[in-house]
């Protein structure tokens, strides 16, 4: 090709009409002579910028007027994503990469669209809301900034799944149920019905006193920024009545 833009590099053929003529180029804008690289094969321009200047020439006849190429634009290659989308709890740890060796990926989770100018990311990134969508571009001295890569869908982060103690068992006359949560700004939901609990079931901000045998605490975790947590679904409660108690009377 004669100019264009291009991903990492392009392959620049050069010819000429005249028969036995040898060519001679240069890719760093001097004017080319005979003492300039000789042409034996498809020419690599790796570099934004580049222009080629190319002379024929031959020993019975004079040289041919320098030609030259437009600009090429060569851009570095766009970013991968790994993993590319899915539901994790917590957080997900995303790497982000470009084929190009030596890239530096700059990249945004606010819906921003990424420049040359956005600073360089850590590696991994970390994503802790639910709803997050990463954008990111490569960056390479001497090529241009690569396309805009984005994730195909946004990360889902669930609240870790709420803790129980005890977690089912025999009891008499009842048993006292604590519940947390390793996130320390979440809301724990629970049902003793066997429904499924939801942001509308009971708060919990106090151990539960399970009194009824054959009780299943169910719960899930909600904090702000992620999803709710999977349901959290207890052993079996079975609350016996105290044993009976004989007393001595007279």
């Amino acid at each position: 090709p004669s100019r264009g833009t291009f991903v990492e590099h392009v392959p620049i053929e050069i010819t000429s009409a005249t028969s036995g003529s040898l060519i001679h180029y240069s890719l760093d804008g001097t004017e080319p002579t005979t003492s300039s690289p000789l042409y034996s094969g498809p020419v690599q321009v790796t570099s934004t910028g580049m222009v080629v200047k190319a002379i024929a020439v031959h020993p019975d006849m004079e040289e041919s007027e320098v030609v030259e190429s437009g600009v090429f634009t060569i851009e570095a290659a766009p970013p991968t994503f790994d993993p590319v989308g899915g539901t994790f709890t917590s957080q997900a740890e995303v790497n982000i990469v470009s084929a190009t060796p030596g890239a530096e990926i700059r990249c945004t989770t606010n819906g921003d669209v990424p420049t040359e100018a956005t600073p360089v990311c850590p590696m991994p990134v970390v994503v802790k809301t639910t709803g997050t969508m990463i954008k990111a571009v490569a960056t390479k001295e001497g090529m241009s900034v690569s396309t805009v890569a984005s994730l195909q869908s946004a990360f889902v982060i669930k609240t870790p799944v709420p803790s129980i103690s005890p977690n089912g068992g025999n009891f008499t006359e009842g048993a006292t149920v604590t519940l947390t949560s390793s996130n320390p700004t979440a809301k724990i939901f629970y049902t003793l019905d066997a429904s499924t609990p939801t942001a509308d079931a009971a708060v919990y901000t106090e151990p539960i006193v399970i009194e009824d045998t054959d009780t299943v605490v169910k719960a899930i975790a909600v904090a702000v920024g992620k999803a709710p947590s999977e349901p959290l679904e207890s052993k079996l409660f079975t609350v016996e009545a105290g044993q009976v108690q004989f007393e001595e009377i007279g």
